[in-house]
């Protein structure tokens, strides 16, 4: 039986067997969604990558899903700043439109 495992700073992952690696966000949202759509990546909406719930996850386009994080994540000071409530993640969702 292949586990999950938090990689240090990345994503939750497992190693199958054939060497390939699985990612439990892709894994999460294809169990409640379906095939993730072609050419689309998952992103995390709250902006951390060990939230694995479904209602954290979207699909996105790469291009605006690179634009949010060079945007956002220029440096470490911003990332810490993040993770101290100082400043607030960019994909963070907050009442309803």
């Amino acid at each position: 039986m292949v586990e999950w495992k938090k990689a240090r700073g990345k994503y939750v992952r497992k190693r199958y067997p054939d060497g390939s690696l699985g990612y439990l966000h892709r894994w999460v949202y294809e169990q409640e969604n379906g095939k993730i759509p072609n050419g689309q990546l998952i992103h995390h909406i709250n902006g951390n990558k060990h939230d694995n719930r479904a209602e954290n996850l979207e699909p996105v386009k790469p291009g605006p899903h690179t634009h949010t994080h060079e945007n956002y994540f220029l440096n470490k000071k911003t990332k810490a700043s993040i993770k101290r409530g100082l400043l607030k993640h960019p994909g963070k969702r907050t009442g309803t439109a």
